[in-house]
Formats: structure tokens, sequence, C-alpha cells
């Protein structure tokens, strides 16, 4: 996740969801995290609600993260997501060291 990377701000459920690419550049992000909210059902997107900007708000990461939002990641594939939580893994354990 990158500071200026976009993600959505669901305001059914209070939560900010960004799309996790590790470090793959992937455009179109705010399109692919709105399926993906659609596919689960967090929002609507129909032909009423095209422009419907009050089930969510778009954010860039830095905001949501200076306005203290619950962030979770959608991320692209699984193989990403092994990826992703690997490093997370290995930076934790680098950082607990007794030496």
């Amino acid at each position: 996740m990158r500071d200026n990377d976009l993600g959505i701000y669901c305001t059914r459920t209070r939560k900010f969801y960004y799309l996790e690419t590790g470090d793959v550049y992937v455009a179109n992000t705010i399109d692919r995290i709105k399926k993906a909210l659609i596919k689960r059902g967090l929002i609507e997107f129909t032909d009423k609600t095209f422009i419907d900007t009050e089930n969510y708000k778009v954010f860039s990461c830095k905001d949501a993260r200076l306005k203290d939002m619950e962030m979770l990641p959608i991320y692209i594939s699984k193989h990403i997501q092994q990826t992703v939580e690997q490093r997370k893994l290995e930076e934790e354990t680098k950082t607990k060291t007794w030496g």
C-alpha cells in the first residue's frame, strides 16, 4: 500500500477498503475495489445509484490513515496475499530480536 493509492470508505460498515497489489502497479484501483465491494454486497451499484456517493467515499490511503479509519485490504490475487502476509511476518520477527 502506498500513501497516494486510492481506496473506498464504505459508510455502512465504516471501514476503508484498499487494493493490495504488493510491488506491482495496477491502474483503475477504484473500479476494481468497487466491483469487489459490489460482489460482497457492501455497496450497491445500479442505474439509479450510478453516482450515489452516500454509500461510499473515495480517499487516499494517507487520508484514511490520518482520519484513523479501520483499513482492510482487498488482495488482487491469492499469491499477492501470501506474499504480503509473509513479508509482514518476516518484518515482525526481525523487530522482535533480543540482540
